[in-house]
Formats: structure tokens, sequence, C-alpha cells
């Protein structure tokens, strides 16, 4: 929950939680937030309906963020934004397992060899749907 411009209280919108714990981890000088969640990471697509659409291992704030901004649901477009501006590195994985999930930060050393053969091979880190509407961004 949380309090509007008038006093009111409210529950939190969409990636309220997200929003607000990185933003707790800026106020507290956090080394790094994890975000809990019911998938296991960033994934490079909607599984739904790319079936060969895998967790990636490390993500760039500029890259999730321009995901976010796209319609991607994994993280609030706003969480990206305050992590990137107080260079606080991110960790999206899931409630349900122990994997280490999707590391998010400014430093493209941190990119596995896995990902970087990904990125040599293909030109597009990740693709966003959202039903009903079709647009493309080089």
């Amino acid at each position: 929950q949380g309090v509007n411009k008038h006093g009111e209280i409210v529950t939190l919108g969409r990636g309220g939680s997200d929003t607000t714990a990185v933003a707790l981890g800026a106020a507290v000088g956090a080394e790094r937030v994890d975000i809990f969640t019911d998938v296991e990471g960033v994934m490079t697509a909607d599984p739904r309906y790319v079936p060969s659409a895998h967790v990636l291992e490390h993500i760039s704030h500029v890259e999730v963020g321009e995901m976010a901004n796209e319609g991607a649901k994994v993280l609030h477009p706003r969480a990206v934004e305050i992590s990137q501006t107080h260079n606080i590195p991110l960790r999206v994985r899931s409630t349900f397992s122990a994997k280490e999930g999707t590391a998010i930060d400014s430093n493209s050393a941190n990119v596995s060899i896995a990902d970087r053969q990904l990125q040599v091979e293909r030109l597009v880190t990740g693709v966003v749907s959202v039903p009903g509407y079709t647009m493309v961004s080089i």
C-alpha cells in the first residue's frame, strides 16, 4: 500500500513492489536488489508464443529498460530507471526455484560466454509482444 498525492491510502499498481524494492535499495545503499517473481528471469521472448525462448543470464540496464518500456512485464520501467540511475545491480529470479535468474547491471563484462555467443549469432536480445500491436524498432 501507499499514499497518493491527496493523502489517500491506495494499493500499489503493477510494478509497485519492484519499484519500491529498488527505491529502498537505493535509499539504504544496497549492493544489489533481488526481485523475486513467478518467472525464472528475463527471457528472450514470451514463452507462450515462442517455445524456444530462454532465460538470459545477464542483460544490461539499457536493454531491459527498452524491453520494459515496450511492454515486457518482468520489470516495471520505473524500477529499471531507478536501478540504472543509482547503479544498483538487479537480479530477477523465481520464488519457486533455486536457479540464479537474470543479472541486470551496466557492466557488459559480466555477460556470460553463452550470452556472448548468443549476441554474436543474433542481433536481437529479446522480443516483446503486446497483443493487438505490431511495431519494429531498430
